[in-house]
């Protein structure tokens, strides 16, 4: 289809639209014929037009009678309608054809600069009508952009959030808090500074688990972590690792007693009862402290000599917290050791038999043998039962 404006002629004399069609020839316009108005509103419900120049006297559908019909339609309602008649106008036959929509005449014989001239206005009009649309449509095209593309933007945050935070306590998840933790290593390093990580579990939460139920275990997870952000300062990070695990950084250590003091604060905090379902029930917070460059140097590091020190603390019942120490870190490491090599113990016959003399005191005469496993490793040497049996 054309995208030259369009100007629909009618008459039911081809002659008549012959004429027209030749003054109107070269103007730029996609000129259309309809040879009656039945035909002409066939025309109008297919396309737009810039003016319809009608002739008044046509058999069956009359001007008049089309015009309206043509007002009616929600397409053409507002398409500019010429009269051509060859009558004389009279007030009557103007005020007619205004109500029936026209908003001019033109009168036989027509002159075509005339013509030309009340054209070039409407198609004039038309085309500033079209530009006045199309920009609307670009300004509401962009407002739909901008809407769309903040609703990205705030599903983007809302995506960087979720994949950051712990959806049960809202707290930074394990991947924000190393981020956070490396951020924290790399600014301390050059200034010779020092960052710690308090590792905190909630000791027997397993149990209460399986006592009261996953719901319950949740209600004591959120109070948890909203007491353990009551007292955290501004700075530290508080996160949530795993089940019953919290960490909590310290950017900027100063000295040990910056650690004891946070972990003191954070197991005071988790010391009152959870009201959980109207029952009262208490947790004992263990925590673990690794610092930085001592324990290690990455986030790696430092959470697994902060693991060894809260082992270290759930051993020792009268103390709460602990700090990784270089022979912890060195029993850790040997009872890795052991673990890892004592998987591969018996397929590589590494276990023997060691038989001790049980001798008679009263006249050191022999009485038997005592059979005593060993594990002869080749890493780490001669390994006795009392190290390696518990990890069985």
């Amino acid at each position: 289809m054309s995208t030259l404006p369009a100007i629909l002629m009618v008459d039911d004399n081809p002659v008549n639209l012959y004429l027209l069609k030749a003054m109107l020839d070269h103007t730029g316009i996609d000129l259309v014929r309809a040879g009656s108005g039945a035909d002409a509103l066939r025309q109008v419900l297919q396309r737009d037009f810039a003016l319809i120049l009608l002739d008044v006297q046509m058999p069956g559908m009359d001007g008049y009678e089309t015009a309206a019909l043509i007002r009616q339609r929600e397409r053409s309602s507002r398409t500019p309608i010429i009269f051509v008649t060859a009558h004389s106008p009279d007030g009557a036959m103007l005020l007619k054809g205004y109500q029936a929509g026209a908003v001019d005449y033109l009168f036989k014989p027509i002159d075509s600069t005339v013509l030309r001239s009340k054209v070039k206005v409407f198609v004039a009009l038309y085309r500033n009508a079209e530009l006045k649309a199309k920009a609307a449509a670009m300004e509401a095209a962009n407002h739909q952009l901008e809407a769309d593309l903040q609703t990205q933007a705030e599903l983007a945050e809302q995506l960087a959030h979720l994949t950051q935070h712990d959806l049960l306590t809202g707290l930074p998840n394990r991947l924000a808090m190393e981020l956070s933790l490396t951020e924290a290593l790399a600014a301390a390093q050059p200034r010779g500074r020092s960052v710690a990580l308090a590792l905190i579990d909630l000791e027997g939460f397993r149990s209460l688990i399986d006592t009261l139920g996953h719901s319950a275990g949740d209600a004591i997870l959120r109070e948890a972590a909203a007491r353990l952000r009551s007292v955290v300062h501004n700075g530290d990070l508080i996160a949530r690792l795993d089940a019953a695990e919290f960490v909590l950084v310290l950017p900027d250590l100063v000295d040990a007693a910056d650690a004891v003091n946070a972990a003191g604060k954070a197991i005071s905090a988790l010391a009152a009862p959870f009201t959980v379902s109207g029952q009262q029930v208490t947790v004992l917070a263990r925590v673990g402290i690794a610092a930085s460059p001592h324990d290690g140097r990455d986030p790696t590091s430092l959470l697994k000599a902060a693991s060894v020190a809260l082992a270290q603390a759930k051993n020792e019942p009268a103390s709460a917290y602990c700090f990784c120490t270089a022979e912890l870190a060195a029993r850790s490491q040997r009872r890795a050791a052991l673990e890892h090599g004592l998987r591969h113990a018996l397929e590589r016959d590494e276990l023997v038999l060691h038989y001790q003399p049980r001798v008679v005191l009263q006249h050191g005469g022999l009485c038997g043998f005592e059979a005593l496993l060993r594990w002869r490793s080749p890493a780490l040497g001669l390994v006795g039962p009392t190290e390696f049996i518990p990890l069985a």
